[in-house]
């Protein structure tokens, strides 16, 4: 096994490194459920053209903009199969 020598600022950076990692996790995982309670809610499809893909939509503008981005939809036209 190999021993390693921190300087306290390493380690203090390191703790704060872990800390911001576990509330992106949290917050990554809370999105997760977010869209699955989408899908559920609409025959477990979010499928671009669908009513769970206008939902999915809704909810990521909702939580860009609380986070305090401008958000602008732009329609486009795509083949869909």
């Amino acid at each position: 096994m190999e021993l390693i020598d921190l300087e306290l600022s390493g380690v203090a950076s390191c703790v704060c490194e872990c800390a911001s990692n576990v509330g992106r996790v949290e917050t990554l995982r809370g999105n997760a459920v977010a869209f699955q309670r989408i899908a559920n809610r609409n025959d477990g499809n979010r499928a671009s053209g669908s009513s769970g893909f206008t939902a999915s939509a809704d909810y990521v503008e909702r939580t860009v903009k609380r986070a305090g981005y401008d958000v602008v939809r732009q329609k486009f036209n795509f083949p869909f199969f």
